[in-house]
């Protein structure tokens, strides 16, 4: 039909397809040939000024694919929507904007052959002050897409993203009040703002945060809008404390705490992704997400259908169990302990990573009772695993678990610790350390500082370990490396393996077997040396160990 040398027939071929795809029954899995979307394209510069702006209309409704757009692109449907734009009647020109708005979503090259073509700034600008709700709507969605295409400065001082962005903003934060667009609008605000603190700022002042908190209390939210709200929500309070308290005293914990179970998918990974923002609030802010009781519904997370959700569920979890003692028994209570150590062995890198960093916080100054429950529900050979994950930061994350896990630890508790690895918790550590084996220097410090924790413990046979698996002959390269982290990490395993008392019968064998190795010798030419003054105080610290024992030499 769009094919045809009757106009007539033309027409009313782009008219049933446009009621078509402005139908919510629309075939979104259906997509039109290259042929088709051609044939669009040239009914944009059609006389019949109608089967221009309804061809408008359905490139705006059919082309959310990448390769649609490519091709709509490619077949010069930017130039004729561009001249759609510049004519004066006004349907046609927002019918343009439309189908603009549509091909510039998501799409960073045709952005920017859009903001490179000329005028359209300067022809969408005026067009944020319309009467019409709709037409101001769809020039704030266009003008979001294109400002990341523009230069940050200009010779003509409106082409600016900055000033683009701002013109923007109070435009859509007066937008959240009209209820023909407003399930549309948080979308485009959550884009607006994103990674932008003066933007987030802006909208904070303009009271959108109130505003989308009241949609998440009204009983006749769409589920549109509160995914829209929520991913918003998540985005102003992402890098701003005070956007975080200004949504928290809006009473929207509630709402938001429910949308975790929400039946949508899209929800609630909205709301993972919200209550994940204000999860890095300053502790005081955070112990009232804890009175909302969020972690047990983030708990229920974890086994979410959907992958996106158990991620975010997981990374959300990192940072609520780090502080909480009463989340800690929480997740000790739901069981969910076996859960996390399930997702370390998931195939999806992102879920092991945020596993295991859920798990290095749990038992971050955790009960005994916690970290006993680790223990059982994780086998070493997990842990062995993990530690050869393909993903460095896994790898990272294991060994800082195992660290928090040996952290002021009662010498039964260290014991367990070592029972637990079966004889090869040493081996493991020592092996990260070698200066020899290239491992990154994060790395090596957990490892060392895994060590100085077991040793600190004071258990004697744990001290005599540490040396016996070999760490005595890679210390002095650890000394003398030039980076104060490995440098202090070396340091502190030297003082604790050092320590003298009565409960210390063993020290001076060790401080023997440290000077054999030349780590005296190293410690002496570092007392000579300017150094970090932490670094400086701790060598001080481990060269009067020696002298106790009468074992240092200059």
């Amino acid at each position: 039909m769009l094919s045809s040398l009757d106009e007539r027939v033309v027409e009313a071929g782009v008219r049933a397809l446009k009621m078509v795809y402005q139908s919510p029954e629309a075939p979104k899995a259906h997509r039109l040939t290259a042929d088709a979307l051609q044939r669009l394209v040239v009914l944009l510069s059609s006389d019949n000024r109608s089967v221009a702006e309804v061809a408008a209309r359905v490139l705006a409704r059919c082309c959310e694919a990448p390769e649609q757009k490519a091709a709509v692109a490619d077949a010069g449907g930017l130039e004729g929507l561009l001249r759609l734009l510049s004519t004066e009647e006004l349907s046609r020109r927002e019918a343009a904007i439309d189908a603009l708005a549509t091909l510039t979503s998501g799409s960073s090259d045709i952005s920017r052959r859009v903001a490179d073509s000329g005028h359209i700034i300067s022809q969408l600008l005026p067009l944020l002050k319309s009467p019409s709700a709709h037409v101001k709507f769809l020039v704030s969605c266009c003008l979001t897409n294109l400002a990341p295409a523009m230069p940050s400065t200009s010779a003509n001082p409106s082409q600016t993203a900055e000033v683009v962005r701002k013109a923007v903003l109070p435009v859509l934060a007066k937008l959240l009040n009209d209820p023909e667009v407003r399930e549309e609008v948080p979308a485009v605000l959550s884009q607006l703002v994103a990674d932008n603190r003066e933007l987030q700022a802006a909208a904070a002042d303009s009271d959108a945060i109130s505003k989308l908190a009241g949609f998440l209390r009204r009983d006749d939210c769409s589920q549109r809008l509160k995914e829209g709200t929520l991913r918003a929500l998540s985005t102003l309070c992402a890098d701003r404390e005070q956007s975080r308290r200004q949504l928290l005293d809006a009473e929207a914990m509630a709402p938001i705490v429910r949308a975790l179970d929400d039946p949508s998918p899209q929800v609630r990974l909205a709301a993972c992704m919200c209550v994940r923002s204000l999860s890095r609030s300053a502790k005081s802010l955070r112990g009232s997400m804890v009175d909302h009781d969020v972690s047990t519904p983030l708990f229920r997370r974890l086994d979410d259908p959907d992958r996106d959700v158990r991620i975010t569920a997981s990374a959300t979890l990192c940072n609520i169990v780090l502080d909480f003692s009463p989340v800690k028994e929480a997740v000790l209570a739901a069981g969910c302990i076996g859960a996390l150590v399930a997702l370390t062995g998931s195939p999806e890198g992102e879920l092991r990573l945020n596993a295991v960093w859920a798990l290095q916080n749990l038992v971050y100054t955790a009960s005994s009772e916690v970290r006993a429950a680790v223990l059982a529900a994780m086998p070493w050979r997990t842990v062995v695993d993990l530690t050869n994950d393909m993903q460095t930061d896994v790898q990272e994350r294991t060994l800082n678990m195992l660290r928090n896990q040996c952290a002021h630890c009662l010498p039964p508790e260290v014991i367990k610790v070592l029972q637990w690895s079966g004889g090869e918790m040493y081996p493991l550590l020592v092996s990260r350390v070698d200066p020899a084996a290239s491992h990154p220097v994060s790395h090596r410090v957990q490892a060392l500082y895994t060590l100085v924790n077991i040793a600190a413990a004071g258990e004697e046979e744990g001290r005599d370990g540490i040396l016996d698996a070999g760490l005595a002959a890679h210390l002095p390269s650890l000394l003398a490396e030039e980076g104060d982290d490995v440098r202090l990490a070396a340091v502190w395993a030297v003082i604790n393996l050092t320590s003298s008392g009565d409960e210390c019968p063993g020290a001076a064998k060790r401080v023997a077997m440290l000077r054999e190795a030349g780590v005296s010798a190293v410690l002496a030419t570092l007392s000579q040396m300017e150094l970090d003054a932490e670094v400086r105080e701790r060598v001080k610290t481990a060269v009067s160990n020696f002298v106790a024992h009468d074992m240092f030499t200059e």
